[in-house]
């Protein structure tokens, strides 16, 4: 007899970030599909498997797990970086049990899903765009007995049926008409949320695809409920999902407007993208009211040829009086591309000379096609040549070899003092060990990076299916407890003047951020004790080493650090 419970497993497989390892999107088309139900008073048995990792469990684990929750339908995140992973998975639960529908969705597909849907038959329907309403009205006509040809006609989808493909436009929906992912509950973050304001972009970059048109903005009440409910678990950042949110004033107004609301006394700060040709007075103004603590602007070079062919432009006498307001306010942080057509060695290479020589961090990153970017679909007519088998980074251009490609991370390595924790290439990146590309850059660059700047030593590369590294996380958080007692990642700790949070636990380091009584700050890290790798201190199990060049004097961060040092080996007393 047939239960009355549909059970459906959701996979965003996400990767690590900064902030923490979620899916915004995934989670909201779990929160919406939850209340569907909830509202139709139908059961749903959901199983949202955020903890499966495609950088360290295989295929046919991740594939196992799925099955084992004895799933209808299963929901596949599919992005750049775990695509070629999910494809995979798909092909195991196809062969394993026929019966199951299988959707995949994200921004892989949310523009050219029909040929990903011709090229990969063993997924039964691609979601384009926002995936809410399209994922919930798969489950409900599939719960109805629809076979695939019934789950056509769905706004947003791409369906196999009849030996052919029917595709059904998108529509832009309201992320006002769903629950928050955070109070639904299908989001654990500790330390770090992101809160969209709207969805899409109205910028035509030829290197991105952000998604065309805007979305209604999310309200005030949403945005204070998101923002409070992080406050409370003691989060320290928001960041918000926007490709610039000082492009439109009253998306300004509408954060501040939500901050005025938390309980005095609560510490988020936050942190956005910026259009550095739009921080005018007003907006300036309405930038210090959201608490903006850290700005990603981004330049992506200063060579006029590549920006020209990339759709942007360089004004640097607006770009430098941007970041020296901003500066006054918070960190800068400045994304740049290695490999855009029409740069080249020497013009990355100013780039980073540039930057610098500018009181700002920067964030680089190696060129990808990103589906539906004019960059992926003409790769021909602008002779880039990229990875064809997992991670679609750039391998050589008609400016740029192998070769130039290496020799330009090295010099990002080994010449810019001042590196965001998030770029290609960079050491303190917590998605380092995931992409092959980055071990191209030779050892003696990141031992270079390491005595000038304090750049950790590259970790070990992930391999999927290594015996114990889904537990690396879970494992380093029992030795720090062990080494500073267990209430350090709530409560913190004092290093004299000095107030230590434990902001960020990842596999194989531990972040802290300082913060002296002028509102200062510096980052530590620990990672547990490697053999022969050098370290600004030792102490008991761990290694120790700061990101000098803070707002925080260097001299405040050693004596920091050596009082951490002597609590860890007395035991955390």
């Amino acid at each position: 007899m047939k239960s009355n419970t549909t059970r459906v497993a959701l996979v965003p497989m996400p990767d690590p970030t900064i902030e923490e390892r979620y899916s915004l999107g995934t989670a909201y088309v779990a929160s919406a599909l939850a209340a569907d139900f909830a509202r139709r008073g139908k059961d749903l048995d959901l199983s949202y498997l955020n903890d499966l990792d495609y950088a360290i469990h295989t295929p046919e684990q991740i594939a196992g797990a799925i099955l084992k929750t004895r799933p209808e339908v299963v929901g596949l995140g599919l992005f750049a970086w775990n695509q070629h992973v999910a494809r995979r998975v798909a092909g195991i639960l196809r062969r394993e049990d026929p019966s199951i529908l299988i959707v995949g969705g994200g921004p892989w597909v949310s523009s050219e899903g029909r040929s990903f849907a011709a090229a990969n038959p063993v997924i039964d329907v691609v979601i384009q765009g926002d995936g809410e309403v399209a994922f919930a009205e798969v489950v409900r006509r599939r719960t109805e007995g629809a076979d695939t040809r019934g789950l056509s006609g769905i706004p947003g989808t791409v369906v196999r049926a009849d030996n052919g493909i029917v595709e059904t436009e998108p529509v832009r929906v309201d992320p006002n008409s769903f629950p928050s992912p955070y109070l639904s509950g299908f989001v654990d973050a500790r330390f770090s949320i992101r809160v969209g304001i709207r969805r899409g972009c109205n910028q035509n970059c030829r290197y991105c695809n952000w998604g065309g048109g805007f979305s209604k903005p999310m309200t005030v009440d949403h945005l204070a409920a998101d923002m409070k409910w992080a406050a409370k678990r003691g989060a320290s950042e928001v960041w918000f999902v926007d490709s610039a949110i000082n492009r439109r004033p009253a998306d300004l107004r509408r954060i501040a407007s939500a901050l005025d609301r938390m309980d005095e006394g609560d510490s988020l700060m936050t942190s956005a993208l910026l259009d550095y040709r739009a921080i005018d007075d007003e907006r300036f103004e309405l930038l210090r009211r959201c608490r903006l603590d850290s700005s990603d602007v981004g330049l992506q070079s200063i060579n006029p040829k590549a920006l020209k062919i990339a759709g942007r432009w360089f004004d640097r006498r607006s770009f430098e009086t941007a970041v020296e307001r901003l500066r006054s306010i918070g960190r800068v942080v400045v994304d740049i591309i290695l490999g855009l057509p029409g740069d080249d060695p020497d013009g990355f290479r100013r780039t980073v000379d540039y930057l610098a020589s500018l009181d700002v961090h920067v964030h680089m990153f190696l060129l990808m096609a990103l589906p539906g970017s004019d960059y992926s679909i003409n790769r021909d007519k602008y002779g880039l040549n990229f990875n064809e088998d997992g991670v679609p980074f750039l391998l050589k251009s008609d400016s740029f070899t192998a070769d130039d490609l290496v020799d330009c991370a090295a010099y990002f390595v080994t010449q810019s003092p001042r590196k965001s924790g998030g770029s290609d290439f960079t050491t303190a990146n917590p998605r380092f060990s995931r992409y092959p590309y980055n071990y191209s850059v030779p050892m003696q660059a990141f031992q270079t990076a390491h005595e000038r700047y304090g750049d950790p030593l590259p970790p070990e590369p992930s391999v999927p299916g290594d015996k114990g590294r889904g537990d690396a996380r879970k494992k380093l958080k029992g030795i720090l407890e062990d080494a500073l007692g267990a209430d350090v990642l709530s409560n913190g700790l004092r290093l004299g003047s000095i107030e230590a949070r434990i902001t960020r636990v990842y596999n194989d380091r531990v972040q802290i951020d300082l913060t002296d009584g002028s509102g200062n700050g510096a980052e530590a890290f620990l990672r547990p004790r490697t053999q022969d790798a050098p370290a600004f201190m030792r102490a008991g199990p761990f290694d120790i080493w700061y990101i000098p060049d803070s707002g925080m004097a260097e001299e405040q961060v050693c004596h920091a650090i050596e009082m951490l040092a002597a609590i860890i080996e007395s035991g955390g007393t």
